[in-house]
């Protein structure tokens, strides 16, 4: 599998949430839905999104960069597709 990678829109956040939550990269303390808006909103933040030839989203990574260094958070790839490229 080739997934397509594209920024995240505001219409994938459940589907992105969902995925988070399979991979165990939640926390009770943390909610994943305002991380999620907030690094859409930023100037130096993004989600991006791996999809699958039917547009199921099966990867994700928020990415960021402060100025001086870059960040990685909520690495995933959809359990049910590891080990295909994901």
């Amino acid at each position: 599998m080739t997934p397509t990678i594209r920024p995240a829109a505001a219409e994938d956040e459940d589907s992105v949430v969902a995925l988070w939550r399979a991979c165990g990269l939640t926390v009770s303390y943390n909610d994943p839905a305002a991380d999620f808006r907030f690094a859409r909103a930023g100037a130096a933040s993004e989600v991006l999104v791996g999809t699958d030839d039917a547009g199921r989203i099966v990867g994700t990574v928020m990415v960021g960069h402060d100025g001086h260094r870059g960040w990685l958070y909520y690495v995933a790839a959809d359990p049910e597709s590891r080990g295909r490229g994901i």
